[in-house]
């Protein structure tokens, strides 16, 4: 009986790494909008909610994203630009949990899919 109990119990200990890792992951809260981004910034509606955006770049180029409220940029010399996604890369981007909409665009070349997804996590 003694010896079930400390398996038991030793399980238990093994799997509370993987329950933490899994209680910080991206929880979505909403549909992922596929955006196909230019060079010129649109603004995306965002739907759900949280405060977080996992961010899918599948372009072969930076992706900017904007949730200030400004328009998406591309850095120049003495102007930092907005937020960037590397090229294929999946990204959790702090938006806060009362933005709406966000800016996005690439920094250069044809237009190229991003998908964004509102909800909850921890960028890393």
């Amino acid at each position: 009986m003694i010896l079930a109990l400390e398996a038991v119990l030793l399980l238990a200990l093994a799997l509370l790494p993987a329950y933490a890792a899994t209680r910080q992951a991206f929880q979505p809260g909403g549909k992922t909008v596929l955006v196909s981004a230019t060079t010129t910034a649109a603004p995306v509606t965002l739907n759900g909610a949280g405060g977080s955006l996992l961010v899918f770049n599948s372009c072969a180029v930076v992706a900017r994203i904007d949730a200030t409220g400004n328009t998406a940029t591309t850095p120049a010399v003495g102007v930092p630009g907005s937020t960037g996604v590397p090229a294929s890369t999946l990204a959790v981007v702090e938006i806060g949990a009362n933005v709406q909409t966000v800016s996005v665009k690439v920094d250069s070349g044809t237009a190229c899919n991003v998908e964004l997804t509102r909800g909850e996590g921890m960028s890393h």
